[in-house]
């Protein structure tokens, strides 16, 4: 019996301990191959910061906890993460070194050893305990979640037991055979369950820094640090191409009115059908490396408006879609579905998809740079999105937008002539101010430096912006103009996830680009409209012809290089704030220029607590002010921000979107609040000194 126990334990150690690390490396090779055959995600256009820098910065966050919002707020999650990985790291080594080296193991390093691995102990209960009692977790936990929680107690249980008992020259104790059997398991199932992310880690978050390192989103990480928290003050010292005019129709979609659409089996197939055809790189990488840890729900607006309501996690919200993933591409979601959480595509969970990625999301980011993962919610989400809305799951009157846009030009549908008349009048009010005489606004000018583009809110509703641009714009001598064929910046293809329609608006601002033979194509104060021509433009269509800038760079540029002189006076005894646009900030890069813009025309400038790259979204971007079937969640969730608003006691909050500024009035009025909403174009018009 001894010698068939002993036996046992060699075969353990020896030849079953490699096979199984060979069969985890092996799966392991074989899931990181599945993903490098995913699409990769990159960065063609003019790059404002360093892919490589942004990379090494993602990557060493972790080291650098202050860096992310998330756990400066849980220094504790974060100080149990550190312990408990450093734990199960020495428990490794203990199986190797009582494989191979059991002498090794002598009372100096027990006694360095066990503290850890005891501790570690302690914080998989502490985590068993907390998957349990917090239902935000406990909606989202899959048997797997269990398994490997009980699974990593264990082994670090025996673990201390195995040490104790190698002290006393004890290797053939059962609890010896028990903690080579449990890390023989535990050498199996890893490479298929949760705890597998520590594999894929280093790829998600080369990924996000590859890409917002890439737009100088990341060169940021030290300036945010510096107004973190509280209220920071600072004292201000001939052309080619398609007829743009003709219109495009493309086939008809089934809208879904209020409320989810009754998803039918032809529906729920075409859904299958795309959704390989959608997958890329950084979607599988955020879809597979999530571990469910709860931190992305601090990081949201529509969570902590609504704390009593669990599916309002962005890992809830990701959930539904992750679900249907495991049971298309999750090895173990094909074979033990309920284990991992997996589902097949039903009408149920479409839509409860639809529901919450349409209603509770504005894919503004805020949830990617909080996961200690650099996981993007924001590129899974609008995957979700476009998947659906190619079926016709999509809110009826986003898509309406979408569909008016191509078939007209511009998403309000205003015709050439009503469009050329609100730019004279704009032009007739603007020479009727003082010192504005000579000042003009060509349209179609060939071979202007500047394209200006414009959103249709402005022309439609809000013409004294086009006059504040266009006064800025001359006082500063730019050489620039506006097109009358295809003018309108916005693109709510990025909201419905239609990458035809996206593509299909964003080429035609390259046509006219080429055809007006401008050096710069100027996307005024739009987030996401900023955000494709930018940086999503150059990855469908390569290398152009023409740079691209947003107004609110050139506005900082203006005033750094002395082309601008302003009378900081006129806004003496007020107090500003300003709203970060998500599109513009977090995806965009556009950070400190709003800020130059700022302290050269005020002298009381008050952050808001969460800002820059914390900035809270407004709860209207991601298309939510073009579903009215939401309006109620919407507003909810902005309750967030006017809280931020009202704590800065501001007179004036500055925006540079207007997608933002339809959205902050709104706030203002719905949680009455006593301030006035201003662009940047605003701001500085009405100081200049001509």
């Amino acid at each position: 019996m001894e010698n068939n126990f002993g036996h046992t334990l060699y075969l353990l150690k020896g030849s079953i301990h490699h096979y199984c690390l060979t069969f985890m490396l092996l799966v392991y090779f074989l899931r990181i191959i599945d993903l490098a055959k995913r699409r990769p995600v990159g960065e063609r256009g003019e790059l404002k910061g360093s892919r490589f820098l942004g990379s090494i910065r993602s990557l060493s966050l972790l080291f650098r906890p202050w860096q992310m919002e998330s756990l400066r707020q849980h220094p504790l999650f974060y100080l149990e993460f550190v312990v408990l990985h450093i734990g199960i790291a020495i428990t490794i080594w203990v199986v190797i070194l009582m494989s191979y080296a059991p002498n090794r193991i002598t009372p100096v390093i027990c006694k360095s050893i066990v503290p850890f691995m005891a501790v570690s102990f302690l914080i998989c209960l502490h985590r068993i305990y907390r998957r349990i009692t917090i239902p935000s977790l406990r909606s989202v936990s899959t048997v797997d979640d269990y398994f490997a929680l009980g699974l990593t107690t264990v082994f670090l249980v025996t673990g201390l037991g195995a040490v104790r008992l190698c002290l006393e020259n004890r290797q053939e104790d059962p609890l010896v055979l028990m903690f080579f059997v449990i890390a023989c398991t535990f050498m199996i199932y890893e490479p298929f369950s949760k705890i597998a992310h520590y594999v894929f880690y280093p790829f998600s978050r080369t990924m996000f820094g590859q890409i917002f390192g890439g737009r100088g989103v990341l060169n940021s990480l030290a300036s945010e640090e510096a107004t973190k928290t509280g209220k920071s003050r600072t004292r201000s010292e001939g052309g080619h191409g398609e007829d743009l005019l003709v219109p495009r129709r493309r086939k008809a979609v089934r809208t879904a009115g209020n409320g989810a659409p009754e998803f039918t089996s032809e529906m729920l197939k075409d859904m299958e059908k795309l959704f390989g055809v959608r997958m890329n790189r950084v979607v599988q990488a955020s879809l597979a490396t999530c571990v469910r840890c709860g931190l992305c729900s601090d990081a949201c607006h529509y969570s902590l408006a609504m704390p009593d309501d669990e599916t309002m996690a962005p890992m809830y919200k990701a959930e539904t879609f992750r679900q249907w993933y495991r049971s298309r591409y999750d090895w173990v979601g094909k074979l033990l579905p309920s284990f991992v959480g997996a589902q097949r595509l039903t009408k149920e969970l479409a839509a409860e998809m639809y529901d919450k990625l349409w209603s509770a999301c504005t894919m503004c980011r805020r949830c990617t740079f909080n996961c200690p993962f650099g996981l993007d919610y924001g590129m899974l989400v609008r995957t979700a999105r476009g998947i659906m809305a190619e079926v016709g799951a999509v809110p009826e009157n986003l898509q309406n937008v979408v569909d008016v846009h191509i078939n007209t030009g511009n998403a309000v549908g205003m015709p050439r002539k009503e469009f050329l008349g609100t730019i004279h009048e704009v032009e007739r009010r603007l020479k009727s101010q003082n010192g504005c005489e000579n000042f003009s606004i060509p349209i179609d000018k060939r071979r202007s430096k500047y394209l200006l583009t414009l959103n249709p809110p402005e022309t439609d509703g809000y013409p004294s912006t086009i006059e504040a641009a266009a006064k800025v714009f001359n006082a500063a001598g730019a050489d620039f103009t506006i097109s009358s064929r295809c003018w309108d910046l916005t693109n709510y293809g990025l909201f419905s996830g239609v990458d035809a329609d996206t593509q299909l608006l964003a080429k035609r601002l390259v046509y006219e680009t080429v055809r007006l033979d401008c050096e710069y194509l100027v996307a005024f104060e739009c987030g996401h409209g900023y955000r494709v021509v930018r940086w999503e433009m150059p990855n469908w269509f390569g290398e152009l012809p023409f740079k691209i800038t947003s107004a609110v760079e050139l506005l900082s540029e203006f005033i750094q290089r002395g082309r601008l002189t302003v009378d900081k006076s006129v806004y003496d005894g007020m107090r500003f704030t300003y709203h970060d646009s998500c599109n513009n900030a977090r995806s965009g890069g556009i950070i400190e220029e709003p800020r130059i813009v700022i302290a050269s025309a005020a002298h009381d400038f008050v952050e808001m607590k969460h800002n820059k790259l914390n900035s809270f979204c407004c709860s209207g971007g991601g298309g939510a002010l073009a579903m009215p079937e939401y309006s109620d969640r919407r507003l909810t969730g902005a309750r967030i921000k006017a809280q931020e608003i009202a704590d800065t006691q501001a007179d004036v909050v500055l925006h540079s979107c207007r997608n933002c500024a339809d959205q902050l009035k709104t706030i203002v009025e719905h949680y009455s609040l006593d301030v006035r909403v201003m662009s940047l174009s605003e701001l500085l018009a009405a100081a200049l000194v001509l």
